[in-house]
């Protein structure tokens, strides 16, 4: 029986690969132009899940998909353009699981002399039926992801149901794309209206009342560096905590316990 185990497990790590391919190109830029700035970098992608060879049927135009993210994630002024487009496809392959992902990543340009528009009826028909917020957040705006303890840095890329794509720079800076729930992510840009409605703000600082934990109640200085939804995320005595918005309270006076 365990030899049948284990030659089971060899069989899905024999049939488990990841397999890259992708191509970059330029565009034209008008020629005679006598200044040009690369300003930012914008980011389209799409994803199709298989189990069984089984899957990615709602889907006929995946590369389109993460071209029209890419221009959900910026939208170019008049004097901007795309340039220097990359897009890497990559296949996972884990029996029975299999994934095509497509990710295009362009340099966003701010030249003189060139004007970008793009009409109502074109940005409609782009924009048709897509979710453009969710839980005060859009797309390309910079989050922090706040996972075991730590937080990374990140940028949104799609929105959907229980769960938001971000793309990341890892500290070794490989780039990685991954799905995470709307609670581990925090903003950092762009609070009015989230602070108008929790009462809270980036930077803010104080004594707080937080529920650490088995119901205990510790009063702490510390700063607000991330919000969403729901939560908090307070930086307190060298460690940062993700607190309920409806369980914190502030204090005037310090003390060490309730």
């Amino acid at each position: 029986m365990k030899g049948q185990i284990y030659f089971f497990f060899l069989l899905i790590m024999m049939s488990s690969c990841a397999i890259h391919d992708g191509m970059m190109m330029s565009t034209s830029l008008p020629s005679g132009l006598t200044e040009a700035a690369y300003l930012d970098y914008a980011i389209g992608y799409s994803r199709s899940d298989y189990w069984f060879g089984i899957g990615g049927l709602n889907k006929d135009a995946q590369l389109y998909e993460a071209r029209r993210n890419l221009m959900l994630n910026y939208s170019l002024k008049e004097s901007e353009s795309f340039d220097i487009l990359t897009m890497d496809r990559k296949k996972t392959l884990f029996l029975p699981y299999a994934r095509v992902e497509v990710l295009i990543i362009a340099d966003v340009v701010e030249s003189s002399g060139r004007k970008v528009t793009m009409s109502d009826r074109y940005k409609n028909s782009v924009l048709n039926n897509l979710t453009l917020t969710k839980n005060y957040l859009s797309y390309n705006e910079p989050v922090l992801i706040y996972f075991k303890g730590s937080t990374q840095k990140g940028r949104i890329i799609a929105l959907n149901n229980k769960t938001a794509t971000v793309f990341c720079n890892k500290p070794n800076g490989l780039i990685f794309v991954r799905n995470f729930k709307y609670s581990t992510l925090f903003k950092t840009e762009n609070l009015d209206s989230i602070a108008s409605t929790t009462g809270f703000r980036v930077g803010d600082e104080g004594f707080y009342k937080i529920n650490w934990q088995s119901g205990k109640v510790y009063t702490a200085f510390g700063k607000i560096i991330g919000i969403n939804k729901d939560l908090l995320l307070i930086e307190t005595e060298g460690k940062l905590k993700s607190v309920l918005i409806r369980e914190i309270k502030q204090s005037d006076e310090p003390s060490n316990s309730n």
